[in-house]
């Protein structure tokens, strides 16, 4: 699944608009969320933490574990 595709799929679960999301996320603009979600631009990896973080709060497992293969292939890429 492409990163933009899961991202949409996680804050829509969570029941969040882009704005919001954004908010949660300590995002500045809610334009950065639109370019994750378009794939115009890589959702940055402390988003990613975050967001699994949410998605565990609202008992979304099985999106906070793909979210977490996307932290875990991330970190495998740096090194």
């Amino acid at each position: 699944m492409r990163e933009a595709v899961l991202f949409h799929r996680c804050r829509k679960a969570l029941g969040l608009s882009q704005p919001a999301i954004a908010r949660a996320l300590l995002i500045a603009s809610d334009r950065t969320v639109r370019r994750w979600e378009q794939d115009e631009l890589a959702v940055a990896g402390p988003a990613w933490v975050a967001l699994a973080y949410l998605l565990r709060e609202n008992n979304e497992m099985a999106l906070a574990n793909k979210v977490a293969e996307v932290v875990q292939q991330r970190r495998m890429e740096m090194y």
